[in-house]
């Protein structure tokens, strides 16, 4: 983990990011996670998610019991 600045701009505050963490785009999504912030690129805020679903391995949730499903008559 590595350690960045805190500095003020105006009334609020904003990080230094280095230079490996560079984002491209002008305007980011951010949330307060407990103590912690998770920043993501407005342009790709998606593309994280999408990418973890391939660290799934294939027999995810095989064991977990689902209820069964109704007929339903179509209308």
């Amino acid at each position: 983990m590595e350690k960045t600045k805190i500095f003020k701009s105006g009334n609020s505050q904003a990080i230094r990011l280095p230079k490996k963490y560079r984002i491209i785009g002008d305007e980011v999504y951010i949330k307060k996670m407990g103590d912690g912030l998770l920043i993501l690129p407005q342009n790709s805020a998606w593309s994280s998610l999408i990418e973890s679903l391939n660290s799934f391995s294939s027999d995810f949730m095989n064991s977990r019991e689902q209820p069964i499903i109704d007929e339903r008559e179509d209308y």
